[in-house]
């Protein structure tokens, strides 16, 4: 929203008299960036998850190793 932006309508009735009037933005609003800040920490913690994974885990495979005759 900017500033004087149009957010909406007001009626009202005084001594049997109806006024009307605009309800105006005093000053700009940014949207909020928090999803995208969510977001991010979100895919920083998958990718780490993902590297341990791939990386760091030993890999303890019984059913491939060979036990002999």
């Amino acid at each position: 929203m900017k500033h004087g932006d149009v957010l909406g309508y007001a009626s009202y009735t005084i001594d049997g008299i109806e006024y009307k009037t605009d309800l105006v933005a005093s000053h700009a609003v940014e949207q909020s960036k928090l999803f995208f800040y969510l977001l991010d920490v979100g895919i920083a913690v998958l990718l780490l998850i993902l590297i341990y994974f791939v990386f760091l885990r030993k890999k303890k495979c019984k059913f491939y190793e060979f036990k002999g005759f």
